[in-house]
């Protein structure tokens, strides 16, 4: 079971990981694993990859030591953050209201996913392959995609 309340004095960090074009599964995509969802700094192999984490419900992004910026200004009255999940250039990330965001360049460009109608609490978990997407909300929802977030199917219910 979910919390309703997230812990916000605690910053995740993700950092993108390597494209793998030869696996589209969950278990297989390597993109959430519970150590990217530690406090401690993730960065991948190469040095041009970026850092993402959220921290005080801001989606912040670094490109080098300390350097953090806001990565998504336009949802400070919109949205609290609350989770980021990043792959070489592909980057989700979600908050409250069931809101979520994608970025296939990086974090240069955003569009806003729309889960559902009937889409509610505030995004807990985001799994993404190169195709397959799922989320998990606060209020036990879980939502997939197979077409890379086009369109989304709510499980279990």
């Amino acid at each position: 079971m979910f919390s309703a309340t997230l812990e916000k004095s605690q910053p995740s960090e993700v950092s993108a990981a390597p494209e793998r074009t030869d696996v589209d599964s969950f278990a297989a995509s390597g993109s959430l694993t519970p150590g990217a969802l530690s406090s401690a700094r993730a960065r991948a192999p190469d040095s041009a990859s970026s850092t993402w984490k959220v921290e005080g419900g801001k989606l912040m992004k670094s490109s080098g030591q300390s350097q953090w910026e806001d990565a998504y200004p336009v949802a400070t009255s919109i949205v609290e953050f609350s989770i980021v999940n990043a792959r070489a250039n592909d980057v989700w990330a979600g908050g409250s209201h069931a809101f979520i965001i994608h970025s296939r360049d990086a974090g240069v460009t955003w569009e806003t996913v729309r889960l559902g109608d009937n889409a509610t609490g505030t995004i807990v978990s985001i799994i993404a392959g190169t195709l397959s997407v799922q989320v998990k909300t606060s209020d036990n929802q879980t939502w997939s995609s197979a077409d890379g977030g086009k369109s989304w199917t709510l499980r279990g219910e």
